[in-house]
């Protein structure tokens, strides 16, 4: 399964996982909340009961998506100590999280534009807001230190995690072969070379 959320019960999970499949075979716009019912085995009414429609289907989706992997980058810094321990955890989390979960990692980045305007927005944006709090307060100590290489925030996500997203992209799609963790060093240690301070 995607997730295991006691919160959530086993037919909105069935839900949440029929949907994902759809969504991976016909496109998000191509899906309809009948097909993901059908491939769910809900019926008309306890689809209901779960979602009102397609739209809170794919923001759920996508919001535990988000969680599930912040969460567990966030484990992952609390039991790093040194700079470069974390700028390379950050990347080893996050392209292992995308080779566990190809089909997820698909789905939240095509239909991100769609659900950052859509009736998640608002969720997402509190999400976002504390996840970027938790990373600051773990990197600040560090760049304060000297440690890491002072620079304007938003320099952060595209120099660490940027060229391991573009690998990801590449080998989502089928254009690159070789599995994104093969290459998982290396684009750990590109990524505490962009950040860390140098004399």
């Amino acid at each position: 399964m995607i997730y295991n959320n006691k919160k959530h019960s086993l037919r909105r999970q069935e839900v949440l996982e029929a949907a994902l499949t759809c969504f991976t075979e016909h496109g998000y716009a191509n899906t309809t909340i009948d097909m993901i019912r059908k491939h769910s085995g809900a019926s008309v009414g306890s689809m209901y009961h779960h979602f009102r429609n397609k739209e809170e289907i794919a923001g759920e989706l996508f919001i535990l998506g988000m969680n599930d992997h912040n969460e567990r980058l966030i484990g992952v810094l609390q039991k790093t100590s040194s700079a470069e321990d974390g700028v390379k955890s950050v990347v080893f989390c996050l392209v292992n999280w995308i080779a566990e979960h190809p089909d997820w990692t698909r789905f939240i980045l095509h239909t991100n534009s769609q659900i950052v305007k859509g009736e998640s927005t608002k969720q997402l944006e509190e999400i976002n807001k504390a996840f970027r709090k938790s990373i600051r307060n773990w990197f600040q100590p560090h760049i304060q230190s000297g440690e890491i290489t002072c620079l304007p925030t938003e320099l952060y996500p595209p120099l660490i995690i940027g060229p391991s997203m573009s690998y990801a992209r590449s080998w989502l799609s089928g254009k690159s072969k070789t599995p994104i963790t093969e290459y998982g060093e290396h684009l750990a240690t590109a990524a505490w070379k962009a950040v860390k301070q140098t004399n």
